[in-house]
């Protein structure tokens, strides 16, 4: 049975923004959005379960990259290449070299950087 309680919201609202975050450079804007939706539809549901289990964020992390999974093509989700003047001050070779890497290498720099997920 779902619960609206407190520590459920709480969570949500730090998590979700997180899990969103994490999953927009490997999936795009929009199937983030549905895939975050979805999984803390999940978690709602089933909240008495996942608050008691060891790492619920990893938990609910896995599902939602597998709904990713379904919601988008198999494809590495490239960062578009700008023109020189619409960059801020960054190395000209970032974008490139960001694109060599792996899907989740990226994701890794992305939430380091970007975020301060260290």
């Amino acid at each position: 049975m779902p619960h609206t309680e407190p520590d459920f919201e709480e969570f949500a609202a730090r998590y979700g923004r997180q899990l969103y975050q994490a999953l927009v450079p490997v999936g795009g804007l929009d199937p983030a959005h549905d895939a975050t939706t979805d999984t803390l539809v999940y978690a709602w549901q089933h909240w008495d379960r996942v608050r008691h289990l060891d790492n619920p964020e990893g938990y609910l992390y896995v599902m939602a990259r597998r709904r990713l999974s379904r919601l988008r093509p198999p494809r590495a989700a490239l960062l578009p290449v700008a023109e020189r003047h619409e960059l801020p001050e960054v190395e000209p070779q970032l974008i490139d070299a960001l694109n060599q890497l792996s899907e989740m290498q990226r994701q890794v720099v992305y939430l380091v950087e970007g975020f301060g997920w260290g």
